[in-house]
């Protein structure tokens, strides 16, 4: 008799706690919807929503890309610069035509 009681009482206490809940998922699941409407994401689409996030990482990605080959091409420019200063100021020193 003592495990039917234990039982009832988990059950009741379970149903509670899913009663209490219910309204606070409705209300956390409206904030999220109006959170990404407000962020001018489409809630109702997942999949667009993936595809607009997968884009935005290929362009930032795309960005890093650029950046580190710029600064790596003035590098190469700078270097070349500085060689070609260093070799003139070699031959004007020993007088080479």
């Amino acid at each position: 008799m003592t495990n039917e009681i234990d039982r009832d009482v988990v059950k009741d206490a379970l149903r509670e706690v899913l009663a209490e809940q219910t309204p606070r998922r409705a209300i956390i699941r409206q904030t999220v919807h109006e959170t990404l409407a407000e962020l001018g994401v489409d809630h109702e689409s997942p999949m667009d929503m993936q595809k607009d996030f997968a884009h935005l990482r290929d362009a930032r990605v795309t960005m890093e890309q650029v950046r580190s080959k710029g600064i790596l091409t003035i590098m190469g420019f700078l270097i070349t610069g500085m060689i070609a200063a260093i070799w003139l100021g070699v031959k004007t020193f020993l007088h080479i035509d």
